[in-house]
């Protein structure tokens, strides 16, 4: 192995595949960010264009792809309105309650949280999350 000053003002050296490396993976991180970004702007399409077609099954898969990739309010939005509009009630009221930082954040998403309770007949369930989310009195 050929040692080389690495950076040049360092007292020591590091070997050159050591160096190579480094850099190599320098470029992968940035390569992966890049990837993630268009991963994520691929995704919303094909769920949008799925949405606007009515495959809210399709959507909805694709969404939770969208929500690994990226957690956000308004992705799970998204899967959850997915869901919703596919009849999977069960499984956005299941969904919805390891997402809960989600749900507090946004006002949609805790009205499809309580609609879908509704819809399965869950009526103490939507009351104790209503309870727990609105201010007392109101």
């Amino acid at each position: 192995h050929t040692l080389t000053p690495y950076p040049p003002h360092a007292k020591g050296g590091k070997c050159v595949c050591v160096r190579e490396r480094e850099e190599w993976r320098g470029v992968e991180r940035r390569r992966q960010r890049w990837r993630h970004r268009m991963d994520q702007t691929h995704l919303s399409r094909l769920v949008e264009h799925c949405v606007d077609g009515g495959n809210y099954e399709s959507g909805a898969t694709l969404a939770e792809e969208l929500c690994e990739v990226e957690p956000s309010a308004d992705n799970y939005l998204i899967f959850a309105n997915c869901l919703f509009q596919a009849g999977q009630y069960r499984r956005l009221v299941s969904v919805l309650q390891e997402q809960e930082r989600y749900v507090r954040d946004s006002a949609k998403l805790l009205l499809l949280f309580a609609r879908s309770y509704l819809k399965i007949e869950e009526m103490g369930e939507c009351i104790d999350l209503l309870d727990a989310v609105l201010p007392e009195g109101e």
